[in-house]
């Protein structure tokens, strides 16, 4: 071994975050959605949001360069996710469905998943065997669709789109009964369509889910590790109840 060598070997068995410095967190592919205030772009064109920020902050940690952030239409990035070695994405609900299906660094927060309509219409369930009476619509591939797809029949009427804001526009317009998302999302969405917060009513509570960032099965475990350390630092620091205030997505 070389003296150069020998240093460089010293350097990275010193470091915190040895195997980040060597090996590299630029090697993933960073993938995400316009989910906001989890992941959405300014009319800058930045990426925000809080699971944008936890990131940004990873990165600092261990010593990562700004890496791309790519925005895709949700079901593309989860193909991509399923299919491509590297591939992260956010912010990806961790799932009983999910679980085996990819590795994960958890939790950016924790939030619900509910059916949402229209407070004028009068709604009740009792029960989701009652759904069968009204047209759902969903996400195509996100945890609203999932998670009530493992909870109801064939019988009832279940549709997808590719956004949260297309499929309330269906339920502001009539065309649909129920909406099944990410309650804060979709309430934000909602508001930024210029509605009132009080004109959708929460109807079924489909259970909270860790919101996560996912890795494709064959990415490496050392990789995933030193991201994971670097966030339960992150998540342990002064910073993250700060981040949750500011994204409204505190307990």
């Amino acid at each position: 071994m070389t003296k150069l060598s020998g240093w460089v070997s010293l350097l990275c068995l010193g470091l915190a975050f040895s195997r980040s410095a060597c090996a590299g967190l630029e090697q993933l592919q960073y993938l995400t959605e316009e989910c906001k205030p989890f992941n959405y772009t300014l009319p800058s064109g930045q990426a925000s949001g809080i699971a944008v920020e936890l990131l940004q902050r990873i990165w600092l940690r261990t010593g990562t360069p700004a890496q791309p952030i790519r925005f895709l239409p949700w079901a593309r990035g989860y193909l991509r996710l399923q299919q491509q070695p590297n591939t992260v994405l956010f912010s990806t609900a961790r799932t009983r469905t999910r679980e085996p299906q990819f590795r994960w660094a958890c939790p950016i927060t924790k939030t619900p998943t509910v059916l949402l309509g229209l407070r004028l219409r009068h709604l009740h369930l009792e029960n989701l065997q009652q759904l069968r009476a009204y047209h759902v619509m969903a996400v195509r591939s996100d945890v609203g669709e999932q998670v009530l797809r493992s909870q109801i029949d064939a019988e009832v009427r279940l549709d997808t789109t590719h956004a949260i804001n297309l499929a309330l526009r269906q339920l502001k317009a009539g065309r649909i009964d129920l909406v099944s998302f990410n309650e804060r999302v979709a309430r934000q969405t909602w508001q930024e369509m210029g509605e009132q917060d009080q004109d959708l009513q929460t109807l079924w509570d489909l259970g909270a889910q860790e919101i996560c960032y996912a890795f494709n099965p064959q990415t490496s475990p050392d990789l995933i590790a030193t991201f994971q350390q670097a966030l339960q630092q992150e998540i342990a620091s002064p910073h993250y109840p700060a981040l949750l205030q500011r994204y409204q997505l505190a307990p």
